[in-house]
């Protein structure tokens, strides 16, 4: 089990920064935030009038930006990935790579995470931010090593290249049935 929550990412209002941080304090759990933080504009307004204020050093600690190892160590460190977007999110890339360090996730039932995470299996899918906060206690449920394993079978390279050859299989028959 880890040592804290993580929130990593761009800080800008749409991926829930301010959430990550309403969960840490309702749950008295550290938190650690790595991203980018903008240099200008409103997405910079939102970090220092939202984010900066809040951030003590000791329950929540802002990291900056990471590389490609300083990520897996936080994520494989971590009791939990907090993804509370506030959008339609195409993807989430950065839930996977949790589950790729066998770390569970926490998110809000935005975009494409249901078709990312399996309740219970993997992370847990929240309505609210009430919900996020009720499932940490229940995070050392999940089991990382499953985690790994949906990474490795639902989102390998070789998985993603064998769906695209059965694509493309589709297509090609859709286009000689058309001749």
């Amino acid at each position: 089990q880890g040592k804290y929550l993580l929130f990593l990412g761009r800080l800008h209002r749409i991926k829930g920064v301010h959430i990550a941080i309403d969960v840490a304090k309702a749950t008295n759990k550290q938190l650690k935030i790595a991203g980018n933080v903008a240099s200008f504009g409103p997405e910079f307004e939102y970090f220092k009038e939202s984010i900066q204020p809040r951030i003590d050093g000791k329950q929540i600690q802002y990291i900056g930006p990471v590389d490609d190892d300083q990520k897996n160590k936080l994520l494989g460190e971590a009791d939990a990935l907090l993804f509370p977007i506030e959008w339609e999110e195409p993807f989430g890339l950065v839930a996977l790579e949790a589950m790729a360090c066998g770390t569970p996730v926490i998110a809000l039932r935005r975009g494409a995470i249901p078709e990312i995470l399996t309740d219970g299996i993997n992370g847990f899918i929240c309505n609210s931010k009430e919900e996020m906060i009720s499932t940490v206690g229940k995070v050392h449920e999940i089991d990382r090593k499953q985690c790994r394993r949906t990474a490795e079978t639902q989102f390998s390279s070789g998985k993603m290249a064998l769906e695209y050859e059965k694509l493309y299989l589709h297509l090609l028959e859709a286009e000689t049935a058309g001749l």
